[in-house]
């Protein structure tokens, strides 16, 4: 199936992490523009909270062949197929070279937002944290 281009609006993506940049790679494969949204300050921010720990999958099994294509005229090496990366090799070495490749198509949170007092759990007083998001305003029905 061949997906019509656009002209107008570029696809937008939710999360830099492996899904979020694997769908743009693939867009862009289509020739469909992304626009990549990511919460955190950098490309997999939510695999970095975790970079301590060993995937149980291969490298061969996390790179994903759209993004390797797009990947490829920047110099970049596929790690050993056969071995287990952790959260921060995947991060380091494939998600930002990635969202790197991807340039000015990844946006990111570049400031911390104003965060609440840390919180002791549901409850009284339980406030989540969360940036502020301005609601679009609703067009006003006529009679």
């Amino acid at each position: 199936m061949n997906a019509p281009a656009t002209t107008e609006l570029p696809v937008a993506v939710i999360g830099a992490g492996p899904a979020g940049l694997a769908a743009a790679a693939h867009l862009i494969d289509q020739g469909i523009e992304p626009l990549v949204l990511e919460a955190g300050s950098t490309a997999g921010a939510a695999v970095r909270e975790w970079s301590h720990v060993r995937l149980f999958s291969t490298w061969g099994e996390v790179v994903d062949p759209a993004a390797e294509k797009l990947l490829a005229p920047t110099g970049w090496t596929r790690p050993d197929p056969a071995t287990y990366p952790s959260g921060g090799d995947w991060a380091d070495l494939y998600l930002q070279p990635l969202a790197d490749g991807l340039g000015e198509r990844v946006r990111t949170c570049r400031h911390r937002h104003r965060s609440l007092p840390d919180r002791p759990g549901p409850g009284r007083g339980y406030r989540p944290r969360a940036a502020a998001v301005r609601r679009a305003r609703r067009p006003r029905r006529r009679p």
